[in-house]
């Protein structure tokens, strides 16, 4: 079974950034943007990562955006299904590790933490959890992550219009699970599923959800459900950066029994455009592509 994160409708979802690009070579789709200033066109991975097959020609996926005319590509790739560092490392001009990505791997001993076990305990007098499908519950769907938009100030990719949340409804490949409370939703998480892999994908809650601490629920249901897979991948910290102290990062610590560095790589399709578009930056920006970071 294909991943649902390498199908058309998939990339298509994220139009509010840029179109779908296909990259055959790969067996996936990402997404071309459009640089600012009429400078021509890049590419980017879809959000939260794309997945490469071991076996992709990494050379041919990129001789044809080359041949398309881009400047660049940048995106974090899944750290168990994409080629080894060492052939990634010799491929792309940028390789840095990116997040720690927590993970309950299916075939070692299953143990939460003690805070969690008691936060789960007092979630479970407050939320019924159920496995949903999204397209029945859209309304609530879109209410709860533009509730979340503007409670974390969320802009660029996860800054999802609208009409993308809806379109959400009708992706396959996808496992919604939802907290209610008094039959009323308060707390909704999608994943992404493949035959022996799971991504929590994206997770909303109102003020409700989070008094309630349904996330809790959510994400011991997901272990539940999902425990015929080898690995449910919670992903990171919240943000750009790595911070193991974060918030989001101890909650998913306190459900996982593992944990991968995702990586995020980059490479330069059209040196000389880029060196135009970068020539006149701050040397000290540390962002890929550079013309599009921020010194």
């Amino acid at each position: 079974m294909k991943h649902p994160y390498s199908t058309f409708e998939f990339a298509n979802i994220y139009n509010h950034i840029g179109s779908p690009i296909e990259i055959p070579e790969w067996d996936t789709w990402s997404i071309q943007r459009i640089i600012p200033n009429n400078n021509g066109k890049d590419v980017m991975g879809c959000y939260p990562l794309i997945l490469i097959q071991s076996e992709a020609d990494l050379n041919g996926g990129l001789k044809r955006l080359r041949e398309l005319g881009l400047i660049s590509i940048v995106f974090v790739a899944d750290a168990f299904t994409n080629p080894s560092l060492p052939q990634m490392t010799q491929i792309f001009n940028l390789i840095k590790p990116f997040k720690t990505h927590y993970l309950h791997n299916n075939n070692l001993p299953t143990q939460y933490s003690k805070h969690h076990r008691y936060e789960l305990k007092q979630s479970l007098k407050q939320v019924e959890v159920r496995i949903i499908s999204l397209s029945d519950y859209l309304p609530q769907w879109i209410d709860l992550y533009q509730n979340l938009i503007t409670h974390h100030n969320i802009s660029g990719i996860q800054a999802f219009p609208p009409n993308a949340l809806y379109d959400m409804g009708k992706l396959d490949g996808f496992t919604t699970i939802a907290a209610f409370h008094n039959n009323t939703m308060v707390s909704c998480h999608i994943w992404a599923c493949s035959d022996n892999q799971v991504h929590s994908y994206l997770a909303a809650s109102n003020k409700e959800g989070y008094s309630f601490r349904a996330a809790y629920a959510i994400y011991d249901a997901a272990i539940q459900h999902f425990s015929n897979v080898e690995i449910i991948n919670f992903g990171g910290s919240a943000g750009l950066g790595d911070n193991p102290e974060d918030g989001l990062a101890k909650f998913k610590s306190g459900f996982s029994n593992h944990r991968e560095i995702a990586h995020i790589y980059g490479s330069i399709l059209n040196h000389e455009k880029y060196e135009l578009l970068t020539k006149n930056l701050n040397p000290n920006i540390h962002y890929f592509p550079a013309y599009r970071g921020i010194s």
